[in-house]
């Protein structure tokens, strides 16, 4: 095979790559919708089973809205091991929520600047574990304005 076809083979590749990454996001994101909209029809149900009384029926309604939530949790979750095992082994990899960092820049030792993923179910001024290279774990917090999926930096 010549190297232009290889060049072409490998650039189609990366697109492919791309595409099930995109795919594996909007799934992940339409999974999390899912689970909203199934805790806002669980609190209608609830606020109406309330004001008639009926605890058990509270009670029988959130176990039952809870059984759906947790499947589709359980799909958010595969759904982020997929998309992990797509991603090139230089990008940054979460792992069960917890972001592994991984360094970008050499600083005078023992500095070094890290990347870190914002896990998918942080927000702006959480705390999270970050995994070092070494299999250390520091903590962080997210930056204000950061979204799931963005990267900050942290100098360790």
């Amino acid at each position: 095979m010549s190297s232009w076809m290889k060049t072409l083979q490998s650039g189609a590749n990366k697109v492919g790559n791309e595409a099930a990454k995109l795919k594996l996001y909007a799934e992940i994101s339409l999974l999390k919708g899912d689970i909203k909209s199934l805790k806002e029809a669980w609190g209608v149900t609830c606020f109406d089973l309330y004001s008639q009384g009926d605890a058990n029926g509270v009670n029988a309604s959130h176990a039952k809205q809870l059984v759906k939530i947790r499947e589709k949790e359980a799909k958010v979750q595969a759904k982020i091991v997929e998309l992990n095992k797509l991603k090139a082994p230089k990008e940054p990899v979460v792992v069960d929520s917890t972001p592994i960092a991984v360094p970008i820049a050499e600083v005078p030792p023992p500095t070094q600047t890290m990347a870190v993923p914002v896990p998918p179910d942080a927000s702006p001024g959480q705390q999270i574990a970050v995994v070092l290279p070494d299999g250390k774990t520091v903590q962080a917090v997210v930056p204000p304005n950061a979204t799931p999926g963005t990267v900050f930096h942290i100098q360790v």
